[in-house]
């Protein structure tokens, strides 16, 4: 029950605002309650939440691996495209014509 209403892509959405929002306003009440006002427990709050921002930082994947090298010759050239998939009314559309 829970993993298909999870798959909504609003309920993520709503999700994701409402985590940010209590994100924002911890760091935001550690800081003025914390490093401004002195209460040891939001200080804590706030070297917490710099620690996690720190190691979010170093544990961000580098740059993607190269999948394709070769030298061009003088003259040639390479044509770069880009796929679309199909959306999701478009893959019910070849379903059906397939099964018909």
């Amino acid at each position: 029950m829970f993993s298909a209403l999870f798959r909504n892509r609003y309920v993520r959405n709503w999700l994701h605002y409402k985590t940010y929002r209590l994100r924002r306003h911890l760091r935001s009440n550690a800081l003025d309650k914390g490093l401004l006002g002195g209460q040891i427990l939001w200080m804590s709050v706030f070297a917490i939440s710099l620690l996690l921002r720190g190691l979010r930082v170093l544990l961000k994947r580098g740059p993607m691996p190269v999948r394709f090298s070769e030298t061009l010759e003088p003259g040639a050239s390479y044509l770069i495209t880009h796929i679309v998939p199909p959306t999701r009314r478009q893959q019910r559309r070849a379903r059906r014509a397939a099964a018909a």
